[in-house]
């Protein structure tokens, strides 16, 4: 999905997993009981009107940015 440029370490994903099952975005929808460290998840309603919320806003940001036209001459920076 993103050809390398993102590495998740195992700490990172358990923590976002955490946090999405405190906000109620997903829900444990099976666990192996044979391998504790197996589950799987599914996104709830509310998990998937925020991932359409944040989808379109990203879009609109994409939109935003197919806008701008550089042109590196022109630009000056004050720092």
């Amino acid at each position: 999905m993103t050809k390398g440029r993102v590495v998740l370490s195992p700490g990172t994903v358990y923590g976002a997993i955490q946090s999405l099952l405190e906000k109620e975005w997903i829900a444990i929808y099976s666990a192996e009981l044979e391998f504790r460290k197996r589950k799987k998840y599914l996104i709830t309603s509310e998990g998937l009107v925020t991932f359409n919320k944040e989808r379109a806003r990203l879009e609109e940001l994409l939109q935003n940015a197919s806008l701008v036209k550089w042109n590196c001459e022109k630009v000056k920076f004050h720092l």
